[in-house]
Formats: structure tokens, C-alpha cells, sequence
């Protein structure tokens, strides 16, 4: 840097002519900081849980049929040549096909 100055030092950013502080940058970086912080601690508490793996144990909901449909399209069928249409139990008695 020339003369050794800070060019930040002192300067504003400026958005559609408003003038923005580094505090307010810096209290922003705070908050997202922060934000992302509590999702991961989030994260990693409910991958403690038997919430993770629900849709593969309870057959009847609308995860399961989703994950199934997702892997039909990880599995190639990216067109969708052959549609998923979830039919559990529970719609059968509603419902039947009949």
C-alpha cells in the first residue's frame, strides 16, 4: 500500500446513495455469524435424533414417497418416464383403487 495507509480506514461503502458504516458491516457479519452458528448447532442436535431417518422408517408419509421419487431420478430416470405416484395404505382405505 502506498505510504503504508489503510485505504479502508476511515472510508463508507455507499449503496443507491446511502452511506453504510463499517459498523454496520461489521454488526451485519455479526448477525449472519451468529445466524449460521445457531443452524449448525440446530443441525448437529437434530442428527442426534431418530428425526433423520423417519422417512425410511415410517413408510406411510409424505418424506417417504418424496425419497423414493428422489431416487428414482438419482437412479437415471431424469424425464420421468416412469412417474411416482405415491399410494399409501392409509389412501387405499380412504380410497380404494376400485
Amino acid at each position: 500500500m502506498p505510504g503504508g495507509e489503510d485505504i479502508l480506514k476511515g472510508t463508507r461503502l455507499t449503496s443507491h446513495g446511502r452511506t453504510i458504516s463499517r459498523t454496520s458491516v461489521l454488526l451485519l457479519a455479526v448477525v449472519l455469524a451468529a445466524a449460521l452458528a445457531l443452524r449448525l448447532l440446530h443441525l448437529y442436535a437434530v442428527s442426534q435424533t431418530a428425526f433423520v431417518d423417519f422417512h425410511q422408517v415410517f413408510t406411510a408419509s409424505d418424506m417417504h414417497f418424496t425419497w423414493k421419487w428422489a431416487k428414482q431420478i438419482a437412479d437415471g430416470d431424469w424425464l420421468g418416464r416412469h412417474p411416482y405416484h405415491p399410494y399409501g395404505d392409509w389412501r387405499r382405505q380412504i380410497a380404494p383403487m376400485e
